[in-house]
């Protein structure tokens, strides 16, 4: 089986088959399901497996979660990489709840939320069978705190059990969504790109390929839901390129 996604630059574009039924007359914006798309998954494809093929004009450079900056290459992240926070997955909206990821629940904030603790869950692995640690964890907040100027971090605490306290500098109310960013995940060897979510790379080139990540749990990421066992990324040039590999069906 075999599904192809069409990324020209940042715009993608979907084609979904329509559910049978009567043709509802042209009435503007007063059609019965109009815009439903924005909120809701109107037509679940399936079954599960087979290879989803993406193709297009710009790549998301070595993989690297400090790379990931525009919105369609933090979104590829997601298939590799967990932070200790993420967004949901929901349709529209809903999407933009920050739920947890790699921790076990979100931040608990003191008074003036200028300190953060969050616990890790256990048996967080890597690609390798490694486990993430919370020094590791650590790193991908300091690379946080380096990259980005609305973040101010103080001190580092990490606890025996798997906590970690971060004091900042000056209050932040929605640090849960700063860590949900993925230059803020794991650091363990810099400039490899480790999985720790459901793909990971097997091979680069032309053609980036992610296979399913066998120290991937489903039981412990509820923000994920894959549906297909591998994904090939294919960058091209030009436009026209991309619209003849298409139309070569490769």
């Amino acid at each position: 089986m075999t599904r192809r996604l069409l990324l020209a630059g940042t715009t993608v574009l979907l084609i979904a088959g329509c559910s049978a039924g009567a043709e509802p007359s042209p009435a503007g914006t007063s059609v019965p399901g109009f815009d439903r798309a924005v909120d809701y998954v109107v037509n679940p494809g399936g079954p599960d497996g087979g290879v989803l093929r993406l193709i297009s004009t710009r790549d998301c450079g070595d993989w690297l979660p400090e790379q990931a900056v525009s919105a369609w290459c933090v979104n590829m992240q997601r298939l590799m990489t967990r932070q200790l926070m993420t967004y949901g997955s929901d349709a529209g909206r809903r999407g933009a709840v920050i739920v947890p990821d790699l921790a076990a629940g979100r931040g608990a904030p003191n008074e003036d939320r200028s300190s953060w603790t969050y616990e890790l869950q256990p048996n967080m692995r890597w690609e390798d069978g490694q486990s993430i640690t919370v020094d590791e964890v650590a790193e991908g907040i300091r690379a946080l705190d380096r990259a980005r100027r609305d973040v101010s971090v103080a001190s580092i605490e990490l606890g025996a059990s798997g906590t970690i306290t971060v004091t900042l500098r000056k209050p932040s109310a929605d640090f849960d969504a700063l860590l949900a960013l993925p230059v803020s995940a794991p650091r363990r060897d810099p400039g490899a790109a480790l999985a720790s979510g459901p793909f990971r790379i097997v091979s680069t080139g032309m053609t980036t390929v992610f296979e399913r990540n066998p120290q991937w749990d489903q039981a412990t990421d509820a923000a994920r839901h894959p549906r297909v066992d591998r994904i090939d990324f294919t960058v091209v040039s030009t436009d026209a390129e991309m619209a003849g590999e298409l139309s070569a069906g490769r």
